[in-house]
C-alpha cells in the first residue's frame, strides 16, 4: 500500500529543499576548516564534528550516499585522532583533502535508500474497531457479531478466504479473526494469516480459533503472528476482552513521538514517515527545549541524535531522567555514530535503544512503533483497573489536571464528569457481587462505546466512574453523557433466569469556571447528589 498522496509529496519537497541547501552546508564546513588551519580551536573542532556527522547521517538518509559515506569517513577520523593529534601535518593534509572531496560527491544523488513508495498504512482508523470474521460455520459467525455489535465494534463477516481476499486489499481491518482450519485446508487459515502478515509493515492483531487445543495447533498460530488463540465454543466475554486489549491502542490517541534532532530536515523527514503510519510526531531541534516540549507534548516516546550543540543527546537523557515522571518513557538514540562502545555507553546512561542512521522509512516505523506500544502497555497495567480495564482513580486524576494545564494553555474548554450507578448496594445484596461486578464491566463498555476517542474515561472508585471531556462545552457533554444514560438504562443484565435494568446518575462540572483539578471534581461530585436527590437516572450540570 502506498503512502497517502500529501505525505509523499512533502517528503518530495524536503529531498528537493535539501538538495538546494546541501552546497552552502558544504561551503560551511570547508569555511570553518580553513579557520581551524589558521587557528586550531576545540570548540571549532566540535563544531566541525557535528556538521560533519550532520552530513553522514543527512546524506545518506536523502540519497547521497557516497556523501554520507565519506562524511562518515571524515567524522571517525576526528574522532579517533583526538584534539591533541590533530595539529599534526599530516594529518590536517589528509582531512583536507577529504573534506575537499565532499564537495564532489554532493554534486548529485547516487541512491534513495529510504523508499517511501512502500511504507504502509495502518489497519482502519475508525471510532468503531472492525473486525473481519472469517469463518466457514455461518451459525458460530453470527452467534459471535451480535455481542461485538453491541459493545461497539464493526463485524464483517466471510466464509471463505477467498471471499475476504478482495476486502482486504482495500482496507485493513483493525483485528483478524480467522479459524485456523477451513474449507480450503487443514492449515488454511495459518498460511493465509501468514502470508498477509508478511505483507504488512505493522502486524496485523490476528485472533486464531480452533476446535483444536493441542500444541502443535498453537505453534501454528504463534508462527504465522497470531496474537491470540481461542478454542471452540467460543466464550463472548473472553472474546470481548481479547478484543479489548488488542483494540485498546486503536480506540485511544496516536502514538505522540517527540524528535530532538538539530537538523531540521532530518527530523522533519523522520516526523513525516511516521505520520505517515498515523504517529503523531512533533520535532524539537534546540536540545535545550526538551522541558517545555515534554510537558507540553507528554511523549510516549523519545527519538534523540547523540551530536547536537549546546548539549549532547546524553547528557540530555540524564536531564530527562532526573524527573521522576519521565524515569520509564522510552528513549531510543538515532545517530549515524557506528562505535559500538559509544552506542553501548549511550544505552548505560538512560537510552532504550540505538538505531544507526540512515535507517529504512519502514524499519524505522517498526522500530518506533513496537517501542511505543510497549511503553504504553507497561504504563496500562500500572495505571488500570483490573475488573473493567478503566484507568484508575490516581490515573484519572493525574490526567484530570494534565487536560486542565493544557486547555488553560489553549484557551479551551473541558468538562469533567462523575456518575454514580443507582442502587448498586442493593444489587450486590439481591443477586451477589458476581453480578454486580458483571453491572459494572457492562457500564465500562458502553461508556467506551458510546464515548468519542478524544474522551478520557475512567473507574473513580467502586460504583463510580468519572469522564474527561477535553475541548467540549458543558452543553455538549450534557448530550453525550444523556445518550450514554439512555443506552445503559436500556441494557438488559441477567441474574439467576431474571433480567432487570439498572440506571446511573451524573453531575458535570466545567473548566474555567471550576478552574482547578479540586474544585472540578468537588462540583461535579455535589452535582452528582443532587441527580440522585432528585429522583435518580439524570444527568445534572454543576451551578455555576
Amino acid at each position: 500500500m502506498a503512502v497517502n498522496d500529501p505525505i509523499q509529496e512533502k517528503l518530495r519537497e524536503l529531498r528537493d529543499t535539501y538538495a538546494r541547501q546541501l552546497p552552502d552546508r558544504l561551503n560551511t564546513i570547508s569555511a570553518l576548516w580553513s579557520e581551524l588551519q589558521d587557528h586550531w580551536d576545540l570548540q571549532q573542532q566540535k563544531e566541525l564534528h557535528r556538521l560533519v556527522h550532520s552530513i553522514a547521517g543527512s546524506g545518506l538518509t536523502f540519497g547521497y550516499s557516497k556523501l554520507g559515506q565519506h562524511a562518515r569517513h571524515i567524522e571517525q577520523l576526528i574522532q579517533d585522532a583526538g584534539s591533541e593529534s590533530l595539529v599534526d601535518l599530516s594529518l590536517q593534509t589528509r582531512l583536507g583533502n577529504m573534506i575537499k572531496e565532499l564537495r564532489g560527491y554532493g554534486e548529485k544523488q547516487d541512491a534513495i535508500m529510504n523508499n517511501t513508495n512502500e511504507v504502509a498504512t495502518n489497519p482502519l482508523t475508525e471510532s468503531s474497531p472492525v473486525v473481519y470474521i472469517i469463518e466457514d460455520d455461518a451459525g458460530l459467525a453470527s452467534t459471535l457479531q451480535i455481542p461485538l455489535q453491541q459493545n461497539g465494534y464493526t463485524v464483517e463477516i466471510f466464509p471463505s478466504l477467498s471471499a475476504a481476499q478482495d476486502s482486504l486489499y482495500d482496507r485493513i481491518p483493525n483485528v483478524l479473526m480467522i479459524d485456523i482450519s477451513l474449507t480450503e485446508g487443514e492449515l488454511a487459515g495459518v498460511t493465509f494469516a501468514n502470508q498477509l502478515q508478511q505483507a504488512q509493515i505493522i502486524p496485523i492483531p490476528v485472533i486464531f480459533t480452533s476446535r483444536r487445543n493441542d500444541i502443535h495447533a498453537r505453534l501454528e498460530a504463534i508462527r504465522a503472528g497470531g496474537d491470540a488463540f481461542l478454542s471452540k465454543p467460543i466464550d463472548a466475554k473472553i472474546l470481548l476482552d481479547t478484543l479489548d486489549n488488542l483494540t485498546a491502542s486503536k480506540n485511544r490517541s496516536p502514538y505522540r513521538i517527540l524528535i530532538v534532532d538539530d537538523d531540521q530536515d532530518l527530523a522533519n523527514h523522520y516526523a513525516l514517515v511516521l505520520k505517515s503510519a498515523h504517529m503523531e510526531a512533533h520535532t524539537v531541534t534546540r536540545p535545550l527545549e526538551i522541558i517545555k516540549a515534554l510537558a507540553d507534548i507528554n511523549p510516549d516516546l523519545i527519538l534523540m541524535d547523540i551530536y547536537m550543540p549546546e548539549c549532547s543527546g546524553t547528557e540530555l537523557a540524564k536531564v530527562i531522567r532526573q524527573e521522576g515522571a519521565y524515569i520509564s518513557l522510552p528513549i531510543v538514540f538515532l545517530s549515524s555514530e557506528e562505535n559500538l562502545e559509544k552506542q553501548y555507553a549511550a544505552l548505560k546512561i538512560g537510552g532504550d535503544d540505538f538505531l544507526t542512521k540512515p535507517i529504512p522509512d519502514n524499519h524505522l516505523i517498526n522500530a518506533v512503533h513496537v517501542r511505543a506500544q510497549r511503553a504504553r502497555q507497561i504504563a496500562s497495567l500500572i495505571s488500570r483497573d483490573s475488573l473493567t480495564g478503566l484507568i484508575n482513580h490516581t490515573k484519572i486524576k493525574e490526567q484530570l489536571q494534565q487536560d486542565i494545564l493544557r486547555s488553560a494553555r489553549d484557551h479551551k474548554p473541558l468538562v469533567f464528569a462523575l456518575l454514580d450507578i443507582d442502587h448498586f448496594k442493593t444489587i450486590n445484596d439481591n443477586h451477589g457481587h458476581l453480578i454486580g461486578d458483571k453491572v459494572l464491566i457492562a457500564l465500562s463498555r458502553v461508556l467506551q462505546a458510546e464515548l468519542r476517542k478524544t474522551d478520557v474515561v475512567g473507574r473513580y472508585g467502586g460504583e463510580e466512574f468519572a469522564v474527561i471531556f477535553s475541548d467540549t462545552t458543558v452543553s455538549r457533554a450534557s448530550i453525550i453523557m444523556n445518550r450514554v444514560r439512555e443506552k445503559f438504562a436500556n441494557t438488559v443484565h441477567h441474574a439467576d433466569g431474571y433480567t432487570f435494568h439498572v440506571t446511573f446518575s451524573a453531575g458535570l462540572s466545567f473548566f474555567p469556571k471550576h478552574n482547578d483539578c479540586d474544585s472540578l471534581i468537588a462540583s461535579a461530585d455535589k452535582a452528582m447528589y443532587r441527580a440522585k436527590e432528585s429522583g435518580r437516572n439524570k444527568v445534572i450540570e454543576a451551578e455555576a
